[in-house]
């Protein structure tokens, strides 16, 4: 009995000395696995792409034995809460000393590569976890990442985690780390009215990446109190070579890596300082008195001693600190070309002074500016130009051209004359370009300024050295003669926008009538546009249609013809799937139900501001081109509308429309756009006088009518006399009942709708005051006739009628005087008696 007892209350001891021994592997996370984590993308901005094409995130497991190891009961998740996240199929297996892929992107698992439907974040830090069988067998938590770079074991599936590059399904490879020391905080905004407080740390260009894993931020008020707040950034944090990062100082470290657990003072100001992870060695330190909110205060240029105040919007947070380059202006670029054409950079001075340029540096990118060096002399004149080409800025070590196919930026840098930067700085980016068509700026009512296809190159003024892509090849030595020139009208059709119904009257007041919506595009063009790419350099190109992008997306269906002037709407439904709304909708603006109309685009028209952006697809990219397969996209036209700003405020739910005033005018300028009923599918025209009001010659006591006839939308009329508005004279027709001398005189009339006014000729009242026939007395002629003599002024007509009772008149002649009387002989005198009377004939 005491053995048995013994044997009870030693296995007692043993399992509660294997809950002690177990209960902290499981809480430190290493229980033993074959299978790790092995490497993690959090930040992938496309260096490598998943089997389905997409630029996801992964992870990536690997199996440190030499046999093959089943993926069931394996999951994964970066909640420790919810471990099972994503759960490995039953026939899932990872090879001996091989690699399993997990894309983060919520397509269809298939035998070798898998995918998981939550995601990792590389700025604000994330975590992995690897369970088998609801016990945790690997972990790693880590910080903001480097876009591209990868957080991996080095070596492969059994050292310490580094930042590592892109390798997946093969073995890991690091990165060569940089010097910490070199560290900068570089900017900071202490009372910000959009958002929390911030700082911003730089790494220079000429040192690698960081790691920031475990450094120290201390910050102490200027109030004199000495109290000091400090906050670490968490493991396996990095910061990229010549690179920017923001940290929210909003007292909250638990949203993320890049929040810290203090707050900036602007009313005291702080001294804040950036320690290595030992807490001791000091990397950086700024000291600021009170600041001023929404006014960031930085570093000019970059890194340097030089402390400025950035003025209102001009703070840039995660981006180089500049201040811009006033005086100076991208006026036009050149991107697709082909011989006798290169890619060409044109500057405009807008001032009064010459600029001098020289030893500055010209880019294509703004985080790397030393690309082409501008030569000594280089000086742009007085509201002049100076013309940069490919040939120049295409050459050397740091050649650059621009790439049409997904645009590209124009970057200029001033400089020292050692070249180094002053932090002063233009930059402009722009759109994908078709072949031989230039991006020009072009200046709105406003004074605001949009990049935008020109109708015709304008780099020389010299009609010698004007050069198109349809010129040989051999004349692109006098394209490279141009010295720069004003720029043409942009660029406008074949397909443009012409009318917008962006908020239909609420329903019952309140309830926004989405479906009611409408955009309108007119092909402005004699021939019939196809809404899709018709280029012959690759099969199918027809299923590239034409797009809208912006507030709403809508991809036109493959075959479509916009016939010469013909009109189609595009709507927030379908109106194939749903007739019931298309009739609904016909109904409500008088139009038929086969009025050609496409739907539904994404998204809704904003009540208040939206931009409408239409594109064509550009031929296909070929290789060897590196972008073979690509399409681009090129920028027909854009429209950004308001409620306010000089818009027509009553489009605003108040019935009425955007309507075009000229289809051949810029589309994105608010004086091009006036408020009118809806129109959709018909057009709203503008007024045309097409027969203009005549000249009147009227007797005292007669009637004037003068008249137009006009064509156009919704017209009103209004006559004026002499210069006078005539009070209620709003008809095509004007009537003048017992003219008298004081009526004689100008008339006209203004005919106008929504879209604009025309003016009629003049057309003039005379009061004939010496018209008025007499009759000499008749006499009886010997053949019983009897003659009639009428006098009257030369030149006026006169109609003869004659009654034998007063009250039914004949006509018996119409003449027109030659002298002062004319004879007239009646040859019916049958009646017993007879009655004559002479009138004037307007």
């Amino acid at each position: 009995m005491f053995l048995n007892y013994y044997k009870v209350r030693k296995m007692a001891k043993m399992k509660q000395l294997l809950l002690v021994l177990i209960i902290p592997l499981l809480a430190t996370g290493y229980v033993h696995s074959q299978v790790v984590i092995n490497e993690i993308m959090a930040a992938n901005d496309g260096v490598v792409f998943s089997p389905n094409g997409d630029n996801s995130d992964y992870i990536e497991l690997y199996n440190t034995s030499s046999s093959p190891v089943s993926l069931y009961g394996y999951t994964l998740t970066d909640n420790t809460n919810s471990p099972n996240k994503f759960v490995f199929p039953l026939n899932a297996f990872i090879p001996a000393y091989g690699y399993v892929m997990v894309w983060l992107d919520s397509d269809t698992n298939n035998v070798v590569d898998f995918h998981a439907t939550f995601n990792l974040s590389g700025s604000d830090g994330e975590l992995v976890a690897l369970y088998r069988y609801g016990v945790r067998v690997d972990y790693v938590a880590f910080g903001f990442q480097i876009p591209d770079k990868t957080l991996s074991r080095i070596p492969t599936g059994t050292g310490t985690w580094k930042l590592g590059n892109a390798t997946p399904g093969e073995p890991n490879t690091s990165v060569t780390m940089g010097n910490p020391m070199a560290l900068r905080i570089n900017e900071w905004m202490a009372t910000n009215s959009s958002g929390d407080d911030w700082l911003e740390i730089y790494n220079p260009r000429t040192n690698g990446p960081v790691d920031m894993s475990l450094m120290y931020f201390t910050s102490m008020k200027m109030d004199g109190s000495g109290d000091t707040a400090t906050s670490i950034i968490p493991p396996l944090s990095f910061i990229n070579s010549n690179a920017f990062l923001q940290l929210l100082c909003d007292k909250h470290p638990e949203k993320g890596a890049n929040h810290l657990d203090f707050a900036l003072s602007s009313t005291y100001g702080e001294t804040t300082s950036l320690y290595l992870s030992n807490r001791l060695t000091l990397v950086d330190r700024v000291a600021f008195g009170p600041q001023i909110r929404n006014i960031s205060m930085g570093r000019l240029p970059d890194g340097s001693t030089n402390i400025v105040y950035f003025l209102s919007g001009r703070a840039t947070p995660e981006e180089s600190n500049f201040i811009p380059i006033t005086n100076l202006v991208v006026n036009e670029v050149l991107a697709h070309t082909d011989p006798p054409l290169e890619d060409a950079i044109e500057f405009y001075n807008t001032t009064s002074n010459q600029v001098d340029i020289s030893g500055w540096w010209l880019s294509n990118e703004e985080d790397n500016p030393y690309k082409y060096r501008i030569p000594t002399n280089t000086i742009i004149p007085a509201f002049g130009y100076k013309v940069f080409y490919e040939y120049q800025f295409n050459v050397g070590a740091n050649a650059f051209n621009l790439n049409s196919a997904h645009g590209d930026e124009i970057c200029l840098f001033a400089a020292n004359s050692d070249g180094s930067l002053t932090g002063y700085r233009l930059a402009k980016d722009f759109g994908a370009s078709e072949n031989g068509v230039s991006l020009g700026r072009y200046v709105k009512s406003t004074g605001g300024t949009d990049l935008v296809p020109m109708s015709s190159l304008s780099f020389t003024t010299n009609p010698l050295y004007y050069v198109t892509k349809d010129d040989p090849p051999s004349y692109i030595g006098l394209f490279r003669l141009g010295t720069g020139a004003p720029n043409p009208y942009p660029l406008v059709g074949p397909v443009v926008f012409s009318e917008i119904m962006y908020h239909p009257p609420d329903i019952n007041g309140t309830n926004d009538d989405i479906y009611n919506e409408y955009i309108e595009l007119n092909n402005i063009s004699s021939n019939s546009t196809p809404l899709y790419s018709t280029a012959d350099n690759a099969p199918a190109q027809y299923t590239n249609t034409w797009h809208l992008r912006g507030e709403v997306d809508f991809d036109f269906p493959q075959g479509i013809v916009m016939p010469p002037n013909g009109k189609v709407l595009i709507v927030n439904f379908d109106p194939v799937a749903n007739p019931t709304q298309l009739t609904s909708f016909c109904q409500k603006y008088g139009i038929a139900t086969n009025t050609p109309m496409f739907g539904p685009y994404k998204g809704k028209l904003s009540n208040r501001s939206a931009t409408i952006e239409l594109y064509k697809p550009d031929p296909v990219q070929l290789p060897p081109h590196p972008d073979a397969g690509y399409v681009p996209y090129i920028f027909v036209e854009k429209v950004k509308y308001e409620d306010r700003n000089l818009w027509p405020t009553n489009a605003d739910g108040g019935g009425y429309s955007l309507h075009r005033f000229n289809y051949n005018g810029y589309a994105n300028d608010v004086t091009n756009w006036f408020s009118a009923l809806p129109t959709p599918g018909i057009g709203f025209f503008p007024p045309s006088i097409q027969t203009q009001p005549s000249n009147q010659t009227v007797s005292v006591g007669g009637t004037a009518n003068f008249s137009v006839i006009a064509t156009g939308s919704y017209l009103r009329y209004q006559w004026y006399f002499n210069g006078m508005l005539l009070v209620n004279s709003t008809n095509s027709v004007l009537a003048i009942q017992n003219v008298d001398t004081n009526n004689a005189g100008n008339y006209w009339v203004v005919v106008s709708n929504a879209a604009g006014s025309v003016t009629s000729e003049i057309a003039v009242l005379t009061i004939a005051t010496g018209a008025k026939p007499e009759f000499a007395i008749p006499t009886i002629q010997t053949d019983g006739t009897i003659q009639l003599i009428l006098k009257g002024t030369e030149g006026q007509a006169y109609a003869i009628d004659a009654s034998t009772n007063l009250i039914d008149w004949v006509l018996l002649i119409t003449i027109t005087n030659t002298n002062s009387s004319v004879s007239i002989m009646d040859f019916t005198t049958n009646a017993p008696k007879k009655f004559y009377r002479s009138r004037v004939v307007q």
